[in-house]
């Protein structure tokens, strides 16, 4: 994990929203100007020296903005002000899809395991993936139409991704 998976996250959403967008994402549950001060000064840096963490009644607002648990944003939040860290070294884009990842299925986690494999893959042609697993089972993973994907389990040399 980053030292400051909270400013992190929060800094990544000002690539698509402003600070007065976040307030509202977070159902208000901290204003524009202390989104500001995060991202631009971090925890301990703000205009007052300090910006103060969101309470414990906050964490479900800015876990609704972050997309992730209010466990995940009480974790980031201790990093950020207290530097306190989990056992083990996560990024904080680890930390937000975790929670959502915990709720797919195995067949559909082992084909967002093909998917993110072959978008990480340089050596990959674009649009295909040959990606073995350890049982000679190589799902595939379609997606048609905008809907949600189609996971198949096919044993095949290779699995393919269209989208």
């Amino acid at each position: 994990m980053t030292s400051t998976p909270f400013r992190d996250t929060a800094k990544a959403l000002t690539e698509h929203m402003d600070y007065i967008a976040m307030q509202v994402g977070c159902d208000r549950a901290r204003s524009h100007s202390w989104w500001r001060n995060i991202v631009e000064h971090g925890p301990w840096k703000g205009q007052q020296a300090r910006t103060a963490p969101p309470t414990p009644d906050e964490w479900a607002g800015i876990a609704k903005l972050f997309g992730t648990t209010e466990e995940q944003v009480c974790a980031m939040i201790a990093a950020d002000w207290f530097g306190v860290r989990p056992g083990t070294e996560v990024s904080a884009r680890v930390m937000q899809f975790a929670p959502v990842l915990d709720e797919l299925s195995e067949k559909e986690a082992e084909a967002l395991g093909v998917v993110v494999h072959s978008m990480a893959s340089s050596a990959a042609p674009q649009g295909q993936a040959a990606i073995g697993s350890k049982k000679g089972l190589r799902p595939s993973l379609v997606v048609r139409d905008g809907r949600r994907p189609e996971v198949g389990g096919e044993e095949s040399e290779e699995a393919t991704l269209e989208c």
